[in-house]
């Protein structure tokens, strides 16, 4: 590598490597760096390794898989909730991902990594506690212990009857209108007297044997000589008013 200029000797391996200064590569020459160069003929300090966890090297480049730099390569990576107080917590889990799910501290349960509803008709009554009844407060049978309405109300009639159905009661006397007897059973065409008039309805209808309207004075459900008999005793009779 020596040369001679102007009489003196020029040394041209600075480093005395049997290598021309002219002729050194730089780089790195250590084979267990990623970075390795087999033509390097000068170490310049250049060389790089990989980790040992996640990083590897391609073509002499360090790749590193570890994202997050967590510790856990890329492709070991478990997504998940890694909340312990969370519904879905994810003990496999290395990656947040934002998923995790809470009860709602009222009604809701964790099942198995479920949330489950108990608070069907979300009124924050659960469903286990629920009592069902009458609601409505004009009700005869109002119960206010009730959270929700079974349609069970009832509403008092005419004669105060809960849930009954007698719609009228004219004479305030507890007996529905429609049940109450007629108040003068002989007086059969309505004029307040019992007399000839009548008893001519009566035989126009004599002998009707079942289911009698007309007639029937005894209320024996048909029109006979005993119905007869009875008008013919009230005979000249007004009825009460």
């Amino acid at each position: 590598c020596e040369t001679c200029e102007n009489g003196v000797i020029v040394d041209n391996d600075t480093d005395n490597d049997g290598v021309c200064d002219a002729d050194e590569v730089a780089g790195c020459q250590d084979q267990t760096a990623c970075n390795y160069n087999a033509a390097a003929t000068d170490s310049d300090d250049s060389c790089t390794y990989v980790d040992g966890i996640c990083e590897t090297c391609e073509n002499g480049v360090i790749v590193d898989n570890d994202t997050d730099n967590d510790g856990v390569c890329d492709a070991d990576e478990v997504a998940g909730c890694q909340d312990q107080t969370a519904c879905n917590y994810n003990a496999a889990a290395t990656d947040s991902d934002d998923s995790c799910t809470y009860v709602d501290g009222i009604c809701e349960t964790c099942e198995n990594g479920v949330i489950v509803d108990n608070d069907t008709d979300n009124d924050g009554v659960c469903d286990a506690d629920e009592i069902a009844g009458c609601q409505d407060q004009t009700a005869c049978n109002y119960n206010p212990a009730a959270t929700d309405s079974d349609d069970s109300c009832a509403y008092l009639d005419a004669i105060g009857e809960c849930g009954g159905n007698c719609t009228e009661d004219d004479n305030n006397n507890g007996i529905c209108d429609s049940e109450e007897a007629p108040p003068c059973p002989a007086d059969l065409n309505l004029d307040q007297l019992v007399g000839a008039a009548d008893l001519l309805v009566l035989l126009s209808n004599f002998g009707c044997g079942e289911n009698c309207e007309t007639g029937d004075v005894n209320g024996d459900g048909v029109v006979a000589v005993g119905d007869v008999l009875v008008l013919l005793s009230l005979y000249g009779s007004t009825c009460p008013q």
